[in-house]
This record gives C-alpha cells, structure tokens and sequence, in this order.
C-alpha cells in the first residue's frame, strides 16, 4: 500500500479516537458533577439536622437542669388549683414563674412553661394568659406526661396540636422528684413552637421544586419548608425507604418513585433522646440535576462540530506528523497537562464547598450554647444562680469573646459566599438620609466609649434602590476600621453621600494615621494587614475590605481608597440610584 492511501485511514481512525475522548470526558464530567451535587445535597442536610439537634439538646438540658432547683420540689399552694384557672392564681408560687419566664426570655423556641402535678392536673403555666385559656385541667393522656412517668427521666414528646395555641407543638417534660423520699413531685414541662422551625427553613435558600421535610419518631410531620398543594402528593412518606433508613440513624441519598415521578432524596438523622426524628431534602430528578441536563444537549451539538472539524484537520495533523512539527510525546504531554489542571480545579471548587461546611458546622454552632450559658449566668437570680463581681467579668469576657469569634466566622463565610456567587441581595427602596442617621445610632455606643467625634454630613435628600442590610454591612467595617485608627483624642470620623450621574457616591472618612501609598494597592487582598502588630491588636480579620469590594460590585458600584500618611483615610464606593436589575 502506498503512503497517500494511508491518509484516509488515518482521518478516520483520528476521528473516531476524538469522538470517543470527547465523549469519554464528557460522561466523566457527568460523573463528578452528578456526585458533587449530590455531596452537596447531604451536606446541607448533615447542617440542618445538627442545627436541629443542637437547639433540642440545648432546650432539653435547660429543662431538666432547672427541674433540679429546689424551688421545684414543693407545690404549696396546690390547694388553690381550680378548674377556672386551668392551676393556681398569676400571683402565686412566684419562684416557679420567675425561673419559666427567664426560660422562655432566653430560649425564645419555648412558646410556654409548666408545672403539673403528679396526676397530670396544670399547677401553672407562663405565660399566665395561656393558662386560663387551656382547653383541660388534667393532662394525664399526653405523651409528655406518660413518657416522663415512665422513663423517670427528661422526655420529648411526639408532635402534637396544642389546644390552646392551635400549632404544631413539642413537650420536653422532665420528673420532680422530692430528696426526702424520691417520690414524685410533678413535673417541669417547656413547649417548643414548631412554627419557629418552618420560619427559619423558610428564610433558607434551597432549589427550585426542593422541600425540607423533617418527621417525628412517631412519622408524624414535625415541618417543612413549603408544605403547599403540589407538596401534598409526597404526604404518605412513611412507605419511603429514605425514611426507613433515618428513622434508624442512617444519612445518605435515594432516588424514589413517588406518584410516577423520580425523587432525588437526601436524608439524615435527628438524635432525639433514645429515638431518632429523620430530614430529608425531597427534589425532582429533572430539578435536581437541571443544570446537567442542561449542558447534555448543547454538548452533543459541539460534539458534532468538532468531530466535522476533526475530520478536516485530520489531514493537517497528519502532516504535522510528517514534518515533525508535533510529536506523539508533546500531545501526550499537553492533554496530561489539561487533564491535571481540570482536576485541580475541580479539587479546589470541592474544597471551598467542604471548608464553608465545615466552618458553619464544627465552628459556628456550638457558639449557640456557650452564648445561651453565658447570658443565663449573667441574668440576675436567674435559675444557675448569683454570680460574684469577677465571676461576672469572666463571664462577660467569654461573651465578648464569642461575640468576636462569630464574627470572625461570619467574615469567613460571607467572603465563601461572594466567592461562589452565592451570596443573597434583597434590594427595596429606602431613604439614603435616614439611613446614614441609623449607622450614627448603630454605632454611638461605640464613639461615646472611645470619645470619637462621629458625624453624618449629608445634606440632600435621595432615595436608593439596593440591599440596605448588605450597605449597613459595609459601612459596619469601613466605620470600625476607621475606628482602629483614629488617634486616641481628638479621633473624628465622617460618613456622607451625594448624587452624581445616577449613581450614589458614599465615603466614611478619618483623621487616621493615614495609609503608605504602596500598600494601598494590596488593601483589598485577602488577609492583608496594614501593620500587622497594630492591626492584631485591633483584632483585625483581613477579610473586611473585601466583604466590601465584593458587596458593593455585586450590587454594580466601585470602591476606592485615598489616603496620605499622617492625614487620614477616606474610602468611597458608589451604588447605582436603582440597582434593581444587578446581581
């Protein structure tokens, strides 16, 4: 055979090898995109169920640790209870009402508190308005009684509709036993609203067509993020095995079949006491996996355009060959080094996905509990008791330091957020004035305690459609970094706006140190100190500037800083008039 009859054979033979490389990468694509998501998916569940966890476990020990004060050991004035008042008068056994309204003043999730006695007959309830409205006196047939009775110990009931408030309810209900005898004194019950739950998982972002259910131990339906008509169809989920396999303490991901359609669902168990409560994320498959599917199609129509290519520049590469212009060794190398960045890529993408996990599981809620402990040993008589003078300092200390420590994490996330475009803007009109007038009283505390002159100089009047809570953010770290750098007296700090050419022009201007001209090109990196000595001791992120950089051009403005050393600093940031149409 001649060398020229060799060419179409090698086009041919270079075609269907790229034809099958490209859809080789493509199914692999497919692949890792499909376990991302899905990853991502039990992700999010792990945090909600851990979320949910934390505030039963927290709701849990708060009852049985006030069970054990003493006061609870005594009912002296059961000879009062009446059926009218559903218990005794508002003005009596103060003690066992002082430690319920503390309760529910700190964990706000308890809508009310009660004590009943050992027949189950109401004792008191706070807030006192709920106890006269009760539909019974005894309560003996309720979950939360028996299980406490019978378990001798603190009990979660299963979800219920309480008759006096009409919602979806939990009792955590633990013994009172007297020290003299170990009988049974009553029992110390707190109430958790349900309503509070499908709130918050209402205000959190979840794909289209995706419902967050989350189900008792009894597979009664505790809440669910949007329990509307087309949801009613997915009601019956006790045949679903994902259900099967939480309600047992298992996490993972199914797809079902519910009324002829395909359901990717993610599931997780809710540690409850001796008992689990399962969550499960329930979303089409076409819902699910939208984006990959929508990347199928387009695909195959550049598959066909490349393989036409191919099929030209096969003759080109043969002579390439010929001519010794690109070796087989150069190709081999070049597609080992795409196929290396690609999976760096995707390594990277995956990590800040696992990392932003991480830090709002592991980091961010257990602060939860130590804020709740610290602010009920700061409450006065509170049900842990007085503190001494230092004791109220090193709790003080603790809270101050949570404070920061959450702020930390949230600059960590926001910047996570930005970084992958995920961040949520809610724009609304808003008066500009008014609302530079609420950063003066945010932080007059602030000035008034480090003696700061702090002013707001706008003297026109204009509106602004935009995200006023991510604006109030910005100016939160452009006023406290103003704020580490002001001189000790005499500190003055300015913040203003002006209307020009559609758009508004903020600054907050200081009477700082000022800041060297070459460093100011690298404020706006990540981590960046100015000095870092001074900066640590300010307790400095890094991360505020670009928070910053990052809100401000999602919402379709610039920011700059100008500044000479010994004059101050003034950083300024314009926002469209009407932002509306920016992302």
């Amino acid at each position: 055979m001649n060398r020229p009859s060799i060419i179409p054979i090698i086009i041919i033979s270079s075609t269907i090898l790229i034809t099958l490389a490209l859809l080789l990468i493509i199914q692999q694509y497919m692949s890792h995109s499909m376990s991302d998501l899905n990853n991502d998916k039990q992700n999010k569940i792990k945090i909600l169920a851990d979320r949910l966890e934390l505030r039963l476990s927290n709701a849990i020990n708060v009852i049985k640790l006030s069970s054990k004060n003493e006061v609870m050991q005594s009912t002296p004035y059961s000879s009062f209870i009446s059926y009218d008042l559903k218990g005794i008068p508002a003005d009596m056994d103060m003690p066992k009402r002082e430690i319920a309204r503390n309760l529910i003043q700190v964990f706000q999730d308890f809508k009310y508190v009660f004590y009943a006695m050992p027949n189950g007959d109401l004792y008191i309830t706070e807030p006192f308005a709920i106890q006269v409205n009760n539909s019974a006196l005894n309560f003996a047939f309720r979950d939360w009684y028996k299980g406490a009775i019978q378990n001798h110990d603190t009990y979660v009931s299963e979800v219920y509709v309480s008759a006096t408030t009409k919602h979806n309810v939990v009792a955590i209900s633990s013994p009172v036993y007297h020290d003299t005898n170990s009988s049974l004194a009553g029992i110390w019950v707190g109430v958790l609203d349900i309503n509070s739950v499908k709130q918050k998982l209402a205000e959190e972002n979840f794909g289209k067509n995706e419902h967050i259910v989350i189900i008792d131990h009894h597979e009664n339906l505790v809440a669910s993020n949007n329990y509307d008509d087309d949801f009613k169809k997915i009601e019956s989920t006790s045949r679903l095995k994902a259900v099967d396999q939480a309600l047992t303490g298992n996490s993972g991901l199914e797809v079902e079949s519910i009324s002829g359609v395909h359901y990717v669902i993610a599931y997780d168990s809710i540690p409850v006491q001796n008992h689990n409560w399962a969550i499960l994320s329930i979303q089409p498959s076409d819902d699910a996996y939208h984006t990959i599917n929508e990347i199928l199609y387009p695909s195959a129509i550049i598959l066909a355009v490349i393989v036409a290519i191919s099929s030209i520049s096969g003759f080109i590469i043969y002579k390439s060959f010929r001519k010794g212009k690109l070796s087989s060794q150069k190709l081999e190398k070049l597609n080992e080094e795409l196929k290396d960045k690609s999976t760096k890529l995707q390594e990277m993408d995956r990590s800040k996905e696992e990392f932003s996990a991480m830090i709002s599981h592991e980091l961010k809620t257990p602060l939860v509990t130590i804020s709740g402990y610290a602010e009920m040993l700061r409450e006065e008589n509170g049900i842990l008791g007085s503190l001494n003078n230092e004791q109220v300092k090193a709790v003080e200390k603790i809270s101050s330091e949570t404070a920061k420590l959450e702020r930390l994490i949230g600059d960590i996330l926001d910047a996570q957020k930005l970084d992958l475009e995920r961040m949520k803007f809610s724009k609304k009109e808003f008066e500009v004035d008014k609302f530079l007038d609420e950063q003066i009283q945010i932080h007059s505390n602030l000035m008034n305690e480090k003696k700061i002159h702090f002013a707001n100089t706008t003297k026109e009047k204009m509106s602004l459609v935009s995200d006023e809570h991510r604006l109030s953010q910005v100016f939160a770290n452009l006023i406290k970094n103003a704020v580490d750098f002001v001189p000790p007296h005499f500190g003055s700090i300015e913040i203003n706006a002006q209307r020009k050419n559609g758009q508004i022009a903020f600054y907050v201007k200081d009477n700082g140190s000022g800041i060297p001209e070459q460093k100011q090109k690298h404020l706006f990196q990540r981590f960046y100190q100015i000095d870092t000595s001074l900066k640590r001791s300010h307790g400095g992120t890094g991360l505020g500037l670009v928070i910053c950089k990052g809100i401000v051009e999602a919402l379709g403005g610039k920011i700059w800083i100008e500044s000479q050393p010994g004059k101050g600093t003034t950083v300024f940031f314009t926002i469209p008039e009407n932002s509306s149409s920016k992302s």
